[in-house]
């Protein structure tokens, strides 16, 4: 069955290679997987071609050509042309409804078995208009469109097409255009305890009623292992994906373009969002009372937000935000963290805002305390008309910020604005725009080596101290093409150390002030740096040009 392809820029870390032909792809740069070693991976490369034994070829998580199906023994089928008084185990005697099917199979099966459902509209009006079920297999009970169809799974008149509810596990639901009649609730809907082991694979979700949920996990405690892979959904609305108190969540290759606002929730458990396309956000929340793990890899979002969660007073989410493309709009950050977190990393990702904080890990307001996390080798720009391409901000300490490239010369403010405390900032590349290209404020005792750091708006300013305690500057370069150097405010703080670094000032470029008074020179800068601080360094810098 052929199907549209969609590309993204999106990279992955699968190296392995393929060595012999299959099908229709060319094979140069193919990789070969057992269908166990498809379903495991949790990131796709859109880019990428897979040949996956007895499953298909795919273009990243989408399927180009499926292969040959290949029942067995003991499974099931449906068809249009068939009857619920036939056993449904011969395929020319199909059963006519997906729930006859469903019910006929054994809680205690011995292993695997698949509903295999041929080509039309199912309307299984088991409650209220739509599938519902309460039953725990005890190994994977798969509902799949054969190959080379996608038969429609709708409801006639109930708030959801699939309900799986109370103690259900092992249940998959594979290759179906799944469509819903009512106009309230979502498609897969579920609102009770101990769902587990629950897949979507490869459905396409068509909501013709613009209803604000797509698909819903909100059990009270004991989900997990569920997973929404390669999916396609189109609706005129959010379409919102949610789970709450689930461990083993995974969300994984995804295409939510053809949507409005395409969206997804998660909260309290662990979550592995990763390879997806998003018009909207991701959210993740933190809990009050159990530690909360988000492995954000590899998506195309609008933009990506950890919050507090109600009621969290000290359990710390841990985030592993890596590798994604986000473009935030108009008054929207683009990777926004709110505390408590320990550890984590924000790196590689590709982040455009179009007016506020490109990266803000913990941002401003935030009154729990963010520590050990990592931001490193992110391309930040903020074409905006204010805004932080980096922030870090209060009640943070111990990050280490390396290898970054931020640019806000196209209309935003900062390059990055650093407080907290024992922050490493090193290797970085800072161009502010309409004020500073490094400002450091309430901030204590970092280090700041081996970066280099451009102004280039005209009232702007590279290096800024404000309320700044204990910092050591040293080994950077500054570039004042337009703008300032210095600007070290009277309450600047004690015992800063700035030393070994090289001015680059350009004209119309100025040097600043420093302890209120002009500097027109490095001399005047030595000069104001003994003076105010007689007990630190030297303040032993170079300048290459005036």
């Amino acid at each position: 069955m052929k199907q549209s392809i969609v590309r993204s820029p999106i990279s992955s870390p699968i190296v392995r290679a393929i060595a012999s032909p299959f099908n229709t792809l060319p094979l140069s740069s193919a990789i070969r997987l057992t269908e166990a070693e498809w379903e495991a991976l949790n990131e796709y490369d859109w880019d990428q071609k897979y040949i996956v034994d007895g499953v298909g070829e795919y273009l990243g998580p989408t399927l180009v050509e499926a292969a040959e199906w290949a029942p067995a023994a003991g499974d099931y089928y449906v068809a249009k042309t068939g009857s619920d008084a036939n056993a449904g185990t011969n395929s020319s005697l199909p059963k006519l409804t997906i729930a006859s099917a469903f019910n006929a199979i054994s809680t205690s099966n011995s292993g695997p078995i698949t509903i295999w459902v041929d080509a039309g509209t199912y309307t299984e009006n088991i409650a209220g208009g739509y599938f519902l079920f309460t039953k725990a297999f005890a190994h994977m009970v798969t509902i799949r469109g054969k190959p080379g169809t996608r038969p429609i799974l709708i409801n006639s008149s109930g708030s959801y097409t699939i309900r799986p509810n109370n103690a259900c596990s092992n249940v998959r639901f594979r290759n179906l255009e799944i469509r819903g009649a009512g106009t309230s609730l979502g498609f897969v809907f579920y609102n009770g305890t101990n769902l587990s082991n629950f897949e979507v694979i490869e459905c396409h979700f068509n909501d013709t009623n613009s209803r604000p949920t797509g698909i819903s996990f909100g059990g009270a405690s004991g989900q997990s292992n569920i997973a929404v892979k390669r999916c396609t959904f189109a609706s005129a609305s959010t379409l919102l994906t949610t789970a709450i108190n689930t461990t083993g969540f995974r969300f994984l290759g995804n295409d939510y373009t053809a949507t409005a606002l395409g969206r997804i929730d998660v909260g309290g458990g662990t979550y592995t969002i990763s390879s997806n396309k998003l018009p909207g956000p991701i959210q993740c929340t933190g809990h009050a009372t159990t530690p909360t793990t988000f492995s954000i890899w590899g998506n195309t979002t609008r933009n990506i937000v950890h919050f507090l969660g109600a009621g969290q007073t000290g359990n710390h989410s841990s985030l592993s935000i890596l590798r994604n493309v986000v473009n935030a709009p108009v008054g929207v950050r683009g990777i926004a963290v709110a505390g408590f977190t320990t550890g984590g990393s924000c790196n590689d990702n590709i982040v455009t805002s179009l007016g506020d904080t490109g990266i803000g890990w913990p941002v401003d307001g935030g009154t729990k305390e963010c520590t050990g996390a990592e931001i490193k080798r992110n391309t930040v720009t903020n074409y905006g008309t204010s805004g932080h391409a980096i922030l870090v901000s209060t009640n943070s300490s111990a990050f280490q910020i390396e290898n970054n490239t931020t640019d806000a010369s196209g209309g935003g403010a900062y390059g990055i604005v650093l407080k907290g405390s024992n922050h490493t900032i090193r290797n970085n590349t800072f161009r502010g725009g309409t004020l500073n290209g490094l400002l450091m404020k309430d901030a204590n005792d970092c280090l700041v080596e081996g970066n280099t750091i451009y102004s280039s708006g005209a009232s702007a300013v590279a290096m800024r101290f404000d309320v700044a305690s204990a910092m050591e500057v040293t080994g950077n370069t500054f570039v004042v093409t337009n703008g300032v150097l210095y600007s070290l405010l009277l309450a600047h703080g004690a015992n800063n150390v700035v030393n070994s670094n090289t001015y680059d000032i350009d004209s119309p470029g100025l040097w600043g002030t420093m302890f209120g008074n002009t500097v027109s020179s490095l001399a005047n800068v030595q000069a104001q740096w003994a003076a105010n601080y007689p007990d630190s360094p030297t303040n032993d810098n170079a300048s290459t040009s005036v």
